[in-house]
C-alpha cells in the first residue's frame, strides 16, 4: 500500500478524528482537515508531514481504532443452552475478533461464559442457543475486514524467502488468508481469516475453549 493510500485510510476510514490525530503529532486540526476533505491533496502533501502521519500510524493500536468507531471493550456474561461441543467450538472459532474467552462454568441447565468483547451492545440476561448468536459471526466478519485494513495501513509488508507476504504491526506478524478467486466474479477475493505468525500476538478464544472442553472430558473419563 502506498503511503498516500495509508494516509487516506487514516483520515477517512480509521474512525479517528482529525483533532486527536493532530494533537498526537503536534499539528492543528486546520492543517489536517484540508487533506481529509480533498483527497487529491494527499498526493501533494509535504514529505515531513507525511512522515509524521506514517510514524503515528506505526504506533497506532487496533484497540484505538475499534474504540474510535464506538465499540468499547467490556466484560460480559453469555448464557448458552441447547448446544453441543462441536457447535460451541465452531462458534468461538468464528468470533475471535469479537470475543475473547475469560472463563466458563457449566451446570445442568446452561453454560455460562465470561467474555471480553467488542459486541455492539449488551447481551440479554437470558439464555441463547447457538443459532441466536449468529449475529456475532456477522460482526466478526466486519471487524476482520477492518483489521486487514488496519494491518495494511499501519504495518510494514514483508515478503519472506518463500514468497509469503506478511504484515508486521507493532509486536505482531500476520498473514491474510483469502478465498480462491472466482474467475466468474469481479472484485477483490473474500477474506477468510487473518493468522498470527506470533501466537501470543493475537487472542484465540478457540484454543481456550478446546483446552477447557478437553480438560472436562479427561475428568469425566477418569
Amino acid at each position: 500500500m502506498r503511503l498516500s493510500d495509508k494516509i487516506e485510510w487514516l483520515l477517512t476510514k480509521s474512525g479517528l478524528r482529525p483533532y486527536g490525530i493532530g494533537k498526537a503529532i503536534g499539528l492543528s486540526t486546520q492543517s489536517i482537515d484540508p487533506y481529509r476533505k480533498d483527497l487529491n491533496k494527499i498526493k501533494r502533501m509535504g514529505l515531513a508531514r507525511a512522515e509524521l502521519l506514517e510514524d503515528y500510524m506505526s504506533k497506532l493500536t487496533w484497540e484505538e481504532v475499534v474504540e474510535a468507531r464506538g465499540y468499547k471493550k467490556t466484560i460480559q456474561l453469555i448464557q448458552i443452552v441447547d448446544y453441543n461441543d462441536d457447535e460451541l467450538v465452531s462458534l468461538f472459532e468464528n468470533i475471535r475478533f469479537v470475543c475473547s474467552l475469560k472463563w466458563m462454568d457449566e451446570n445442568e441447565e446452561r453454560l455460562e461464559i465470561g467474555v471480553e468483547t467488542y459486541s455492539p451492545g449488551p447481551f440479554k440476561n437470558e439464555p441463547y442457543n447457538v443459532e441466536e448468536l449468529a449475529f456475532l459471526r456477522e460482526f466478526n466478519q466486519e471487524l476482520k475486514e477492518d483489521f486487514v485494513d488496519y494491518i495494511q495501513a499501519c504495518g510494514k509488508m514483508i515478503v519472506t524467502e518463500s514468497g509469503e507476504v506478511l504484515y508486521r504491526v507493532r509486536e505482531g506478524r500476520y498473514r491474510i488468508v483469502y478465498a480462491e478467486r472466482d474467475n466468474q466474479r469481479n472484485g477483490a477475493p473474500k477474506i477468510l481469516d487473518v493468522e498470527s505468525v506470533l501466537e501470543e500476538a493475537m487472542p484465540n478464544s478457540l484454543e481456550k475453549v478446546l483446552k477447557r472442553l478437553g480438560g472436562k472430558e479427561e475428568q469425566e473419563g477418569v
